[in-house]
């Protein structure tokens, strides 16, 4: 019983609860209904709008290709080579010489007129007397010792030296007994001298003429050297391997004589006879 009292006031209350919001709801289903048919209209737009969309990026592309292709056709290419520059430094210093020399030279100006002489200045206060060097002599210690006018005296120092300590011996000396003469057999010989293990060697060359016989061809000839060449004698002026009148290696010392009358046979005279008293 007392459901069936308290049922209808709970619907009542629940539909006096809920009225607002079923309005609202339906209210809601007609806005809904009216923008369904306006996003068909959107729908259609947004279509348009990425057809138009995919037609720019595929022109961007083309252009983004274009432009890539440019870029790499002018890297590919070989940069021009920068002009020479001419030497500045040495075409400034070349004019500046020219104009330098262009200057006249300058003369000497004139003398200037004397100047006038100056006021005479004021006398000064009378200076002290000189001293002057009234005697010297040197003492027991070596000093010199000056005398002056003044009556006064003064050391200069010691002006004679003392021996000095005496000096370390030096290497002993290699006397006559000690030297040996080596003759090379022609021009050239050696003073040796030895002490120990110390050996001193001095070689000597005379300038002395010495007889190779007749001229060899391609040997070589000392200055100094006599060959025969061609009937006359010829001495060496210097090292040299050419022939004798070929150059100024060879000297002609001799000239080959004239030569003879060929000689007439005659028959030998008869003996005569010899009487002995």
């Amino acid at each position: 019983m007392l459901a069936e009292e308290i049922g209808p006031v709970v619907r009542s209350l629940i539909d006096d609860a809920t009225s607002p919001l079923k309005q609202e709801i339906s209210h809601l289903k007609e806005i809904l209904s009216q923008r369904s048919e306006g996003f068909s209209d959107v729908s259609k737009s947004v279509d348009r709008l990425e057809q138009q969309l995919n037609k720019a990026k595929e022109y961007v592309e083309a252009e983004k290709k274009a432009v890539s292709d440019r870029f790499d056709a002018i890297e590919a290419m070989e940069p021009p080579k920068p002009p020479e520059l001419p030497d500045i430094a040495s075409m400034v210093a070349e004019e500046v010489a020219k104009s330098i020399a262009k200057l006249p030279e300058p003369n000497p100006g004139m003398d200037g007129a004397p100047g006038k002489d100056g006021k005479t200045g004021e006398k000064g206060e009378p200076g002290k007397d000189g001293v002057g060097l009234a005697g010297a002599f040197i003492d027991r210690a070596g000093e010199l010792t000056v005398t002056l006018t003044n009556g006064e005296t003064r050391s200069l120092g010691v002006i004679v030296g003392k021996d000095g300590a005496p000096g370390k011996d030096g290497e002993d000396g290699i006397g006559f007994e000690d030297m040996d003469i080596v003759h090379d057999g022609e021009r050239g010989f050696t003073f040796r001298f030895q002490r120990g293990a110390k050996i001193v060697e001095r070689a000597f060359t005379l300038p002395v003429m010495l007889d190779r016989g007749v001229f060899s061809e391609g040997k070589g000839y000392a200055a100094g050297d006599v060959v025969s060449f061609g009937g006359s004698m010829w001495v060496a002026q210097k090292d040299t391997e050419e022939r004798p009148g070929d150059g100024d290696g060879w000297r002609l010392s001799v000239k080959r004589g004239r030569d003879g009358k060929d000689g007439v046979m005659k028959p030998a005279p008869e003996p005569k006879t010899v009487k002995v008293k």
